[in-house]
């Protein structure tokens, strides 16, 4: 073999380990894309694998904006500026997007298109320019993608064109992506929140309920995630576990769509039209004893005297029993001693004698039944990966660490986190809440000292409890919606 051939192979051996080289950075560069969902982590990596695969000094991605007619700066190396704007019209990237062409230029301040008022203000001289367009399958153009002077040459050369603009294919699909993407999740993001909404609108009484709840809980795992606290020192939340944990929050009263109107929005403890009954009834007592007395009845006359109530008092105090949301000793007795007296029956002092709420025992299950029937609708859904605890932490909201909780009775170690969570801010929100006929909002104080307690008697998680209480997480600091940003932060 001559000088001349073997000088010849060795030139091509060359070439050929240059252009592998530059094929894996592109490989590296398509890896690193399916690796990330994130578009403002992403890019900024991306962008420098470009400025070193093309060897150029510095690259640029621009996006458009349609609404607007515009394309604006995505990445900009060597650009303080947060974001750059350029009109479809003008400037070699406007001219590239508007055109679909690939403009490569030996010195830009021979280009009429090229504007230097970025380069008087850096102080950065621009010179060799390469810039192609990013499309996708359509041909729809997404943005530019643009390099600035190439290291050691004073042009870009064609190979370094075919090098960008399969870059560009990968980028360009990759945005698509991302962007079906997020279109999907908004989706799945609107029709989660429409059927919380739902949910709230059903049950008038507890309207909002379920955006307050998810703002507490996001509030409190947000902290956690962020504390140095020794309590909380292995709790670390990624995305999708706060995600999963804020729609487990708007969906926990999902079951509530199954529950009998009659017993979901049932403000007092009595039947319709019950308190009426008593009232005629206890009328009928009166008139009665009064015209026996009248007559000379004396055991008449000391029944009226010494047993039976003022009716117009009894009225009220009945009424006012019928709407109480707690029970006491006191008016427990006062009870026992109308049923003694006939002027209520037994089904009647049954539902009088209710401790907490408005609900009998066979009214309160089939509402505690919502837990499973949420859970169970929760499960009938193929969630995707990352948001598989869904049903479970929205079915654990009723649970308590001694057991004692409903409907799964799960013990302390079998409830997750977020639904540990989500109980604290279920029950401080029941508390607090002005919206509930059967019982006046109860102030912060007395409710603190109610949660407390409940914690002491582990039916809350009391280190959650504790944590809540002390950093005032009570407060929420951004007004409730469904469509409350993603809480997220790395530590």
């Amino acid at each position: 073999m001559t000088n001349n051939n073997q000088e010849e192979l060795q030139a091509r051996n060359k070439i050929l380990e240059f252009e592998n080289k530059k094929c894996i950075q592109i490989i590296e560069v398509g890896l690193e894309l399916a690796s990330q969902v994130e578009l403002e982590k992403l890019f900024p990596l991306v962008i420098a694998k470009v400025t070193d695969v093309i060897e150029a000094e510095r690259s640029s991605l621009f996006l458009c904006d349609y609404e607007t007619n515009e394309l604006w700066s995505m990445v900009a190396e060597g650009i303080k500026t947060k974001e750059i704007r350029v009109p479809f019209d003008q400037g070699i990237v406007g001219h590239v997007a508007n055109t679909g062409e690939c403009l490569n230029i030996e010195d830009a301040y021979d280009c009429k298109l090229f504007n230097r008022t970025i380069d008087k203000k850096t102080g950065y001289r621009t010179k060799s320019i390469l810039c192609v367009p990013l499309k996708n399958r359509q041909n729809k153009i997404l943005g530019v993608l643009q390099v600035l002077n190439k290291k050691g040459r004073n042009v870009f050369s064609k190979l370094d064109e075919d090098f960008l603009k399969l870059l560009a294919g990968q980028i360009a699909v990759y945005i698509e992506n991302a962007s079906l993407y997020t279109q999907i999740e908004n989706l799945f993001e609107n029709v989660v929140s429409a059927i919380a909404i739902a949910i709230d609108e059903r049950d008038p009484v507890t309207a909002g309920h379920s955006r307050r709840v998810t703002a507490l809980t996001m509030q409190i795992a947000k902290a956690m995630h962020l504390s140095e606290d020794e309590r909380f020192k292995d709790i670390h939340f990624t995305r999708d576990e706060f995600k999963e944990l804020r729609y487990a929050c708007l969906l926990h009263d999902l079951g509530k769509v199954g529950v009998p109107e009659e017993i979901l929005q049932k403000a007092q403890k009595l039947p319709t039209n019950w308190i009426n009954v008593i009232e005629q009834r206890l009328g009928r007592v009166y008139a009665e004893a009064l015209l026996k007395s009248m007559n000379g009845d004396n055991e008449a006359k000391e029944f009226i005297d010494k047993k039976l109530p003022d009716p117009e008092e009894c009225i009220c105090f009945l009424k006012k029993v019928n709407t109480l949301g707690f029970l006491d000793d006191e008016s427990a007795q006062k009870i026992d001693d109308l049923l003694k007296l006939s002027i209520i029956d037994q089904k009647e002092h049954d539902y009088f004698s209710i401790k907490k709420g408005t609900l009998n025992k066979k009214e309160l299950a089939i509402m505690q039944s919502h837990v499973t029937k949420t859970q169970s609708v929760l499960n009938a859904i193929s969630w995707p990966e990352g948001m598989k605890n869904i049903a479970k932490i929205a079915g654990s909201h009723h649970e308590s660490p001694d057991g004692s909780g409903y409907p799964f009775h799960r013990n302390d170690k079998d409830i997750p986190l977020g639904g540990k969570i989500m109980a604290v801010a279920d029950v401080y929100d029941a508390l607090t809440a002005r919206d509930r006929p059967y019982k006046p909002a109860i102030p912060h104080e007395k409710s603190a000292e109610i949660i407390r307690g409940m914690a002491e008697r582990k039916k809350l998680d009391i280190n959650i409890v504790n944590f809540f209480l002390e950093h005032n997480l009570y407060k929420i600091k951004n007004k409730p919606s469904h469509r409350t940003t993603m809480i997220f932060n790395e530590r």
